[in-house]
């Protein structure tokens, strides 16, 4: 037996966008208050991040060079973990705003490749964290010569680490 479509009713054009307004309002919502949990976290994510760093034979030495710049690493260390933690609920509410418009065809597709979506970019993380950056982290140190240490900003170092990240991802 054929699974009926539920009753579509129109909404307006201005109903759209105030509902729309309320769910983006609901996802800066959940942002803001898990970017806010994520800050006292921020010592052992940066512990984490710079692990690849730690774990080689010959570490480069992480510094800071401006005053302010360990907050703003921090800042963006939970800005990443509170965008990250907030997702499941980003996604709901981007789900509740269109799931009415689609066919019960469309939303029974959406499932496995929202899934398969996640699970692809977990692995290309994955992958970034414990297969390219301990390997590239030797290669580049490995260009300095005996009169150049290898001696890296913490900002640069973390720029290129969650960049690498979330470009495998």
């Amino acid at each position: 037996m054929k699974k009926k479509e539920p009753p579509k009713t129109e909404m307006p054009f201005l109903d759209h966008l105030e509902e729309l307004r309320w769910r983006i309002i609901k996802c800066l919502a959940a942002l803001i208050l898990f970017t806010c949990a994520a800050f006292p976290a921020t010592t052992k994510l940066l512990a984490f991040l710079t692990y690849p760093n730690a774990s080689l034979a010959e570490p480069a030495r992480l510094v800071f060079l401006k005053p302010t710049a360990m907050i703003m690493i921090r800042m963006e260390i939970s800005i990443a973990a509170g965008f990250i933690v907030s997702l499941p609920l980003i996604f709901f509410q981007l789900w509740s705003f269109i799931a009415p418009g689609l066919l019960l065809k469309e939303r029974k597709a959406v499932l496995p490749v929202l899934f398969l979506t996640v699970l692809c970019f977990a692995l290309g993380a994955l992958f970034a964290y414990f297969v390219i950056i301990p390997v590239m982290l030797p290669f580049l140190f490995s260009m300095g010569t005996e009169f150049i240490e290898a001696t890296i900003n913490i900002s640069d170092y973390m720029s290129f680490v969650l960049r690498l990240i979330l470009a495998c991802g």
